[in-house]
């Protein structure tokens, strides 16, 4: 019999449907963010469905291939049962069933799949940080981020304010502006086109965003977006590196009027890059929080 799962592809009149799911989540990765979705889905697609009690969402990567996510509850219905459901519909498309984004806790959650769900190392991970590190930068370990704001407290005038609508063409023009350094790199050009998008989208989205000018000029900017009561996840940050310490400087202010109220702090991945990954690193993450692929083979491939 057909699969009764029917997934429409996701736009930006979805977020309210979408939102009880994804904030109430217990997972605490940047992927169940809406921001994150929305803005990435030119290079990484994304269809759903609320099925049976459950946020099922269905992704593409850059090599074309489509990979669930955890379908997120609220309490009721049965996850065995939408797991089974979300096989069935890839059996039936003549797909291998793929999950990816899976972290430690929902491995254990659908170790009722036994041994054909396999399992791969991790390839990608979310920095998570404590907001109370990143606000106060306290001990030997933050000494460099201490030093490079006080370069730049000592050098600068500057002024943070809240992101607003007014600041968008700012904002574009800087990320236009903005040195990607291999224009080659795809996860670079993606990173650049979803951002555009996260701006042009703005205020639907809902996101919370700081500015940070120096001499009058639009320096840096910043945006993220809580992904349940405990973690906020900053999906931007972009700055010119003319203004030495600037990434440090936001990095703090923002954390410090905006993502108080959180435990956590989601910077994201590094997409692989090793300059991103080092910056990542040097801000001394409480964990790294790994995401898995698990995959059962359809047997008719």
């Amino acid at each position: 019999m057909p699969s009764d799962l029917i997934l429409k592809r996701l736009d930006i009149n979805d977020r309210d449907i979408l939102m009880p799911y994804l904030i109430s989540n217990p997972y605490d990765i940047c992927d169940f963010s809406f921001s994150n979705i929305f803005m990435w889905r030119n290079s990484h697609p994304v269809d759903y469905a609320i099925h049976k009690g459950f946020l099922v969402l269905l992704s593409s990567t850059f090599d074309g291939k489509r990979h669930f996510f955890m379908p997120l509850g609220l309490g009721k219905g049965n996850l065995q049962e939408i797991i089974n459901d979300m096989i069935f519909w890839s059996f039936a498309n003549n797909r291998d069933f793929s999950m990816i984004g899976l972290t430690d806790k929902m491995i254990k959650e659908l170790a009722f799949l036994g041994p054909d769900f396999i399992v791969a190392d991790a390839m990608v991970w979310d920095y998570i940080y404590n907001t109370d590190d990143l606000i106060h930068l306290k001990g030997r370990k933050f000494h460099a981020k201490r030093n490079h704001i006080n370069k730049f407290n000592s050098r600068y005038d500057y002024e943070y304010r809240a992101l607003e609508t007014a600041h968008i063409p700012l904002c574009t023009e800087l990320l236009n502006n903005w040195n990607v350094g291999d224009n080659h790199n795809k996860w670079l050009a993606a990173d650049c086109f979803a951002i555009g998008e996260a701006l042009q989208n703005f205020d639907n989205l809902k996101m919370s965003g700081g500015c940070l000018f120096v001499d009058g000029r639009l320096g840096a900017f910043t945006m993220g977006q809580p992904v349940n009561d405990e973690v906020f996840a900053v999906h931007v940050e972009k700055g010119l590196t003319c203004y030495e310490g600037i990434y440090s400087k936001i990095n703090q202010m923002f954390a410090e009027r905006v993502c108080v109220g959180f435990k956590y702090i989601n910077r994201e991945e590094d997409m692989g890059i090793e300059g991103l990954r080092k910056s990542k690193m040097s801000y001394n993450p409480a964990f790294l929080m790994y995401k898995r692929q698990g995959v059962i083979k359809c047997l008719s491939n």
